[in-house]
């Protein structure tokens, strides 16, 4: 039996995190394909895929840094489960408003909120439910979930948006949340006594503590650069993933679902493979990370440069089998360098800035695509990831010598 077989057997709490989370992530992928394909074919542009993309991380940005304090002061539990239903709730509305853009980009911006208080509230949740020495298991077998649901959801979600309609992607995304609260509310929740005192003080004494575990945690600081910079190129991958099947490939939206499913089937083995490389050790971790960040740049060249769907699927597998690796490692190293009363508010503040890098990619990237190639703006992306982890490399050395 291996260790992740083992946590989702003998771990109550984490098995009902791991179903909800795999309901809902597949639920999120049947209305990801369906609502990049129907704003694509709706206005033909790019830098409307870019607008939505972008409604979907600007409110979390301004409001991460109360959110991730609510997460601090509150029960997680209740947290989750009030984000999931107002989603599934955002979700119907999405078909009532389907054919208007700007009421498209509005219920976005309101799953942005809901979502940014789920991410860091999720993550201080499963430090509670399992023990430090089970995070890299539960955060990869996290990230496989991810993956696995992407396969599913994306390849499914692709043909039913291709063939029944936008609308019942949506209604199914919608119902996917409901069930995920349902499970979260199974989870026992431990009563941490820290919370009590923590509401004593205001709430931007509280935000500034999180400032100052960031600052003074060169391993938190790290983690925090590095996301800023898979924001810019992360947010050009979004945009760049519609364009590639729809204009480049001319696949249409069972194109777009192919290639969610193959990112999902990288995660989904990196995940798989991490916890047997890493053995637990946090060293070996931070090693992992730092290369794996270097050839997710070099099969993000590669992708771009490819000249059909196949061999841009072949190199986007590998390149997300090293996304795989890099995914569940963020979460862990954080939640291992992180104090428990701050982690909702460095979580939250990691989301922020991964968000507001992210954001601006997006935006630039739907004009930049109106005169600039795709196929050039993807290589420069990829190489932006290459030089941030050599710059990385560089330094530790110099440090050490």
């Amino acid at each position: 039996m291996t260790k992740k077989t083992s946590l989702l057997k003998n771990n109550k709490g984490f098995k009902n995190l791991f179903i909800a989370q795999g309901v809902s992530i597949l639920g999120d992928w049947f209305n990801t394909v369906a609502l990049m394909g129907l704003v694509y074919t709706q206005t033909n542009d790019s830098f409307a895929v870019g607008l939505i993309l972008i409604a979907n991380a600007l409110p979390g940005l301004i409001l991460s840094p109360f959110l991730g304090t609510i997460v601090d002061r509150k029960s997680k539990k209740s947290i989750l489960i009030a984000s999931d239903v107002t989603r599934g709730i955002l979700s119907i509305a999405l078909i009532i408003f389907s054919e208007d853009f700007w009421m498209v980009f509005l219920i976005k911006m309101l799953f942005s909120i809901s979502s940014s208080i789920f991410a860091p509230a999720k993550s201080s949740l499963l430090r509670s439910v399992v023990k430090e020495s089970e995070l890299v298991n539960a955060n990869s077998s996290l990230a496989s979930l991810w993956g696995l649901m992407a396969i599913v959801g994306a390849s499914i979600g692709g043909v039913v948006s291709e063939y029944f309609g936008h609308s019942l992607s949506f209604l199914i995304n919608s119902l996917s949340f409901f069930i995920s609260a349902v499970f979260i509310f199974k989870i026992r929740e431990k009563v941490e006594v820290k919370r009590i005192a923590q509401k004593s003080k205001h709430i931007f004494e509280e935000i500034s503590d999180g400032f100052v575990e960031v600052r003074n945690n060169k391993m938190l600081t790290k983690l925090i650069i590095i996301g800023i910079s898979w924001g810019v190129i992360g947010g050009g991958y979004l945009v760049l993933l519609p364009v590639y099947a729809h204009k480049v490939w001319n696949f249409g939206d069972q194109g777009l679902g192919i290639m969610y499913a193959i990112q999902g089937l990288g995660v989904l083995l990196g995940g798989m493979i991490l916890p047997y490389i890493t053995k637990g050790k946090e060293e070996k971790m931070k090693k992992i990370f730092q290369h794996s960040y270097f050839f997710q740049g070099l099969f993000f060249i590669l992708f771009s440069l490819s000249e059909n769907i196949y061999l841009g699927c072949l190199c986007l597998l590998i390149m997300r089998v090293f996304s795989g690796f890099i995914m569940p490692l963020d979460s862990t190293l954080l939640q291992l360098n992180c104090s428990s009363e701050n982690l909702g508010k460095v979580v939250s503040f990691h989301t922020a800035v991964f968000g507001f890098t992210m954001q601006v990619s997006m935006f630039s990237y739907g004009l930049l695509l109106r005169t600039v190639s795709p196929q050039i703006l993807g290589s420069i992306s990829g190489g932006i990831c290459i030089l941030i982890c050599l710059l990385y490399y560089i330094k530790e050395e110099f440090y050490e010598n």
